[in-house]
C-alpha cells in the first residue's frame, strides 16, 4: 500500500486510479522458486508470531513481578496504607498542545510529544511531532531526566499510562494531555520506583476508577484524585533491589 500511495496520493482515501493494475509490472517467477519464496515468508510469519507470544508472556511476568516487588509491601490503592502519593510528589506540570507536522522533528527542530510516547512503562521519544516555527514560543514543560511522564487524558484502558525519563531531551516538550511528575528531592525516594508504583495493576485500577468523563471513549483524571493514591514507602535498599529486578526483566523484553 505504501507503493500505491506513492504512485497515486489519493490511494487509501478515495480509489485506485482506473487501469492501475493493467500498468503495474511485477516480476514473473515460475517453478520451484515460487514455493521457496512462500516457504521463507511462512517461516518469517511463524517466527514473528513466536516472538510476539514470547514478548506477551514476558510482559505478563513483568506485571506479576511488579505485584511481588512493589504492590504487596507498598499497599497500593488500599485504604489502610499509611500515606498517599502526595507524600512522594513535589509537583505536577502540564504541557501545551501546539500546531505541528505529523512527523518526528528533524535535527534543529522542536518537537511536541504524542500521547503514544508513553505506554507499557516505556518512553518513546520518536513518538513526537515537529512543531511549527511560529508555535515554538508557546512550548512549555521540556522533557528532562528524572521526570515521570503521565497520560492524564486517554481511553479508559490507557489513561494513567506513564514512563520514567532517564535523560534530557531539551528539544522535546509535553502536550497538555501529558503531565510531568517530579518526585520530592529525598535521597530515600527513587523517582523510577515511584513510576513503577504507578505501573502496577493496583495503581492502574485506582486511576481508572478515579478517571471521569462524559465520553465513553475518553477519560481524564484530576491532579487531586491522582495524589490520593494510597501508598507506603519502601526502604531505600528495597527500592534499589526492586528496580534491579525490573531492569533485568525489561532487558529480556527489549532483546
Amino acid at each position: 500500500s505504501a507503493g500505491l500511495s506513492r504512485l497515486h496520493p489519493a490511494f487509501g482515501q478515495r480509489r485506485v486510479p482506473a487501469g492501475f493494475f493493467e500498468r503495474f509490472e511485477i516480476a514473473k517467477i515460475e517453478g520451484p522458486p515460487q514455493q521457496l519464496i512462500a516457504d521463507i515468508l511462512d517461516a518469517i510469519d511463524d517466527a514473528v508470531q513466536e516472538i510476539d507470544a514470547a514478548i506477551g508472556k514476558h510482559q505478563a511476568i513483568r506485571l506479576g513481578l511488579l505485584d511481588d516487588l512493589i504492590t504487596v509491601p507498598a499497599q497500593i490503592g488500599r485504604t489502610d496504607a499509611p500515606a498517599t502519593l502526595t507524600d512522594l510528589v513535589a509537583s505536577i506540570s502540564s504541557g501545551c498542545s501546539v500546531n505541528a507536522d505529523d512527523r518526528p522533528p528533524a535535527v534543529g527542530e522542536f518537537g511536541v510529544l504524542k500521547t503514544s510516547a508513553v505506554g507499557g512503562g516505556r518512553f518513546r521519544p520518536l513518538e513526537s511531532k515537529a512543531v511549527w516555527p511560529r508555535e515554538e514560543s508557546r512550548l512549555k514543560c521540556p522533557v528532562e531526566s528524572g521526570l515521570i511522564l503521565f497520560s492524564r487524558m486517554n481511553t479508559p484502558q490507557l489513561v494513567g499510562e506513564n514512563a520514567f525519563v532517564d535523560q534530557d531531551y531539551p528539544d522535546l516538550f509535553l502536550p497538555d494531555r501529558l503531565w510531568a511528575i517530579r518526585v520530592k528531592e529525598d535521597e530515600d525516594i527513587l523517582p523510577e520506583w515511584v513510576a513503577t508504583i504507578l505501573q502496577t495493576r493496583q495503581a492502574r485500577a485506582f486511576i481508572t476508577g478515579e478517571a471521569t468523563g462524559t465520553s465513553g471513549s475518553m477519560k481524564n483524571i484530576a491532579r487531586t484524585s491522582l495524589l490520593r493514591l494510597p501508598v507506603r514507602k519502601l526502604p531505600h535498599a528495597d527500592q534499589v533491589d526492586a528496580m534491579k529486578a525490573v531492569h533485568a526483566l525489561q532487558a529480556e523484553i527489549d532483546g
